[in-house]
């Protein structure tokens, strides 16, 4: 059984990465995948690139036996169980094309321009706001409790 969970969307070269795990599983072994859709929120950790949709995981592993294949009802994602055939002979997946994060279009690979992008720069500019929020709010949560406290005193 090959097991990956919320890791896909992360690996900058998806088509290698799956064909990895098709290879490593046994013939009539499993394969548990769950990852991000289009619609999730990009979440660096460190790289963010890809988003997967039911009909993407249907042509990726439609040279295996897909037992199973739902949207995750909490958040944007897609979980697959599949089963490598006995007579796997792998599929080209050379000129398929995912929805990207980075450049906000379907693509099959991510190149270094694609990282200086508008796109991609409006959504790290808008992670950065969000953090900026963030802090600003914490602190000025925390410095009220201080003033509660030294209120008390």
């Amino acid at each position: 059984m090959v097991i990956s969970t919320e890791m896909l969307e992360h690996a900058e070269y998806w088509e290698k990465t799956i064909s990895n795990i098709k290879n490593i599983c046994v013939p009539g072994g499993l394969m548990l995948l769950t990852t991000r859709s289009k619609g999730f929120g990009y979440h660096a950790y460190p790289h963010d690139y890809w988003r997967y949709e039911k009909e993407d995981m249907e042509k990726i592993f439609s040279d295996c036996e897909i037992l199973e294949i739902e949207k995750d009802n909490q958040a944007a994602g897609i979980f697959i169980k599949a089963r490598k055939p006995l007579g796997f002979k792998e599929k080209d997946l050379s000129k398929y094309e995912l929805y990207s994060i980075v450049t906000g279009k379907k693509m099959h690979k991510i190149e270094d321009k694609d990282r200086k992008n508008l796109h991609f720069y409006k959504i790290i500019l808008k992670l950065q706001i969000n953090h900026v929020i963030y802090v600003i709010n914490k602190t000025i949560r925390d410095f009220i409790k201080f003033l509660v406290r030294w209120d008390s005193v």
